[in-house]
């Protein structure tokens, strides 16, 4: 199986439109905003108990992601170092193009990002996943290649993959409650706003950084010996 993944736009994920009388609401970049606000609530209340002093929190920046409990259509699959020394998947991150069902052919199943591309917009014959974000499959390609012939799109702003990885959704559910996975909730502009010599292993370290804490921490350590 062949999938064509498109991130068309001007590399800001969080706008599906130039129309200045367009109202925007994400409502991941919504949950996004609640979570860091959480977060940093919990920093300034421990700050506060140490120093007596309130400290300001941060807005949320153009690339955040943070860990959700259960996958999701459009959330990366963080792996572990229970995958280290498994080449398929060491150290990649899984952008999960449909979360599934529990019917055997409709199974959670997604793609391993390299790099992020830099186009959006909008193709009826290709799937939104997230805000910015599209996928389509072979017969999606006559309308691509019209749309790179005007000169709307460009031929980096397309990324083919060979393959997909797929799961049965109790399988997933395993792998995940084993700890070979973390899922995350990441903004577009993460997956699509990267320079083009981007690597699955910088987007991986890139992504635990941001989703912080132990996640941070688990970016800096060396892949283990298997």
């Amino acid at each position: 199986m062949e999938l064509y993944l498109m991130c068309p736009g001007n590399g800001d994920g969080s706008k599906g439109s130039n129309s200045p009388d367009r109202v925007n609401f994400d409502w991941r970049e919504f949950r996004a905003n609640l979570f860091a606000q959480e977060k940093a609530g919990k920093a300034e209340s421990n700050a506060h108990n140490q120093t007596g002093t309130p400290q300001e929190s941060k807005p949320l920046g153009l690339k955040w992601a943070h860990p959700i409990p259960v996958p999701e259509t459009g959330c990366v699959l963080v792996a572990t170092e229970k995958l280290d020394g498994v080449r398929t998947f060491e150290r990649t991150v899984v952008l999960l193009l449909r979360s599934g069902t529990r019917h055997p052919q409709e199974g959670p199943f997604g793609v391993v990002i390299n790099r992020p591309l830099n186009k959006k917009t909008k193709l009826e014959e290709f799937e939104e996943v997230i805000p910015g974000l599209c996928f389509g499959a072979r017969n999606s390609l006559d309308e691509a290649a019209a749309l790179v012939k005007k000169g709307v799109l460009k031929p980096q702003d397309f990324r083919f993959f060979v393959g997909y990885a797929g799961w049965q959704l109790d399988q997933l559910r395993e792998e995940i409650e084993s700890d070979y996975w973390y899922v995350a909730a990441c903004s577009s502009n993460l997956i699509c706003g990267g320079s083009s010599g981007s690597s699955s292993e910088t987007l991986w370290e890139e992504v635990l950084q941001l989703m912080g804490g132990q996640y941070s921490e688990l970016s800096r350590k060396p892949k283990r010996d298997v």
